[in-house]
């Protein structure tokens, strides 16, 4: 399941959009969106077109943002890009800082592949509902979209009018408490709102104008990654580089190999097999990286794990078949853990499986994970 949506975190990261120019109004919605650095909103295009087919003039643009139990007008800086057709229809604003305490640069990402599993929703600002309504949704086609719990046909107002004011709300799922925006509202599907169906664009349409940053890399790609690198055999020179420039940690492994597995032979194999698994879960974590919000979680639920385990081991062993046994121990649990955290896993686990193996592979490096020889 996914994490639960709030109503308070919806109205930080959904803007309103109002544009007036002589007797020209226009009603629209936005999404917030940042690097770190600068803040922007994403929205349709159309929602800043005047009738003549240029933009409002910035004086003529007004985005408001209920926050804290207030509604606060945000500056807007400038239009950084827009495309007016039908085909595309967005437009990226620069704002200045909202007052705000949501976390724009690290709790909201732009996403490309829609999970058919996941729950949707979008809030947006109508005449109607002028504070702000969310819609639950569902994807029905490639850019159809069906609203799961309205009925905007057989109203007495016309359905492209009922939701007229929703165009540009982001669509999101949210996971490990980051909202993925993965497209915005266009229009009804047609005047009528047949089958009670939307078009949503999809986020893409904003990526040569935003910084990567603001981008995530799909996570349900993460285990087909993974797992193109996990096959990837390690360079020797990659080996010696490491063991060049980390001497005291290649002893620490070294020695430890020795004590698991007594055979010298098996012992040499091991120990090129846990550092490949080291070096191969470096890259796993860098693909993470985007994702601070899921890498904070993974390396807390891991420190909670082995700190747990460490409470009842005393890391002094008589053999290397207790001492593998408890290795063992030690894996089941960081994999549990991380299977927890990387619910997009394969059946086999491998993205679970993998970072349990790097986990190990880092922690017999460091010697926080120790294994010592029972004095005879």
């Amino acid at each position: 399941m996914n994490d639960e949506f709030s109503i308070d975190e919806l109205l930080q990261l959904s803007v309103k959009i109002e544009c007036n120019h002589e007797k020209e109004y226009s009603l629209g919605t936005g999404t917030i969106i940042s690097d770190g650095d600068k803040f922007y909103v994403m929205t349709a295009g159309h929602n800043i077109k005047k009738e003549d087919g240029n933009p409002y003039e910035l004086s003529e643009i007004k985005i408001t943002m209920y926050s804290c139990n207030a509604w606060k007008t945000i500056s807007l800086i400038g239009i950084i890009g827009k495309d007016f057709t039908d085909e595309k229809d967005y437009a990226l604003l620069e704002i200045t800082f909202p007052e705000s305490i949501f976390d724009y640069n690290n709790s909201i990402k732009c996403c490309d592949t829609v999970i058919d599993a996941e729950q949707y929703i979008c809030l947006g600002y109508t005449q109607i509902a002028n504070d702000g309504r969310i819609f639950p949704l569902k994807r029905c086609s490639i850019s159809g979209w069906h609203l799961v719990e309205s009925n905007i046909n057989n109203q007495e107002i016309e359905a492209h009018k009922l939701m007229g004011g929703n165009s540009g709300a982001g669509v999101f799922f949210k996971r490990y408490g980051v909202y993925y925006c993965v497209g915005y509202l266009k229009r009804t599907l047609d005047i009528h709102g047949s089958y009670n169906d939307i078009i949503v664009y999809p986020s893409s349409n904003f990526d040569i104008l935003l910084p990567s940053s603001t981008k995530e890399e799909n996570l349900a790609k993460l285990v087909e990654k993974w797992l193109d690198i996990d096959a990837e055999v390690v360079d020797a020179a990659l080996r010696i580089k490491y063991k060049q420039e980390n001497i005291e940690n290649f002893n620490h492994l070294d020695r430890k190999v020795k004590i698991l597995f007594s055979d010298k032979n098996v012992a040499m194999k091991k120990f090129d097999k846990f550092l490949d698994n080291f070096l191969h879960g470096l890259e796993l974590v860098r693909l993470m990286h985007n994702n601070t919000s899921l890498l904070k979680k993974l390396e807390k639920a891991d420190k909670k794990v082995f700190e747990d385990f460490n409470d009842y081991r005393s890391g002094i062993f008589a053999n290397d078949t207790e001492a593998l046994q408890d290795l063992s121990r030690v894996k089941d649990e960081l994999i549990k853990t991380a299977s927890q955290i990387f619910l997009y896993d394969d059946a086999e686990k491998s993205i679970s499986r993998g970072y349990a193996n790097y986990s190990i592979a880092m922690k017999l490096l460091l010697c926080s994970l120790d294994y010592k020889q029972k004095e005879k």
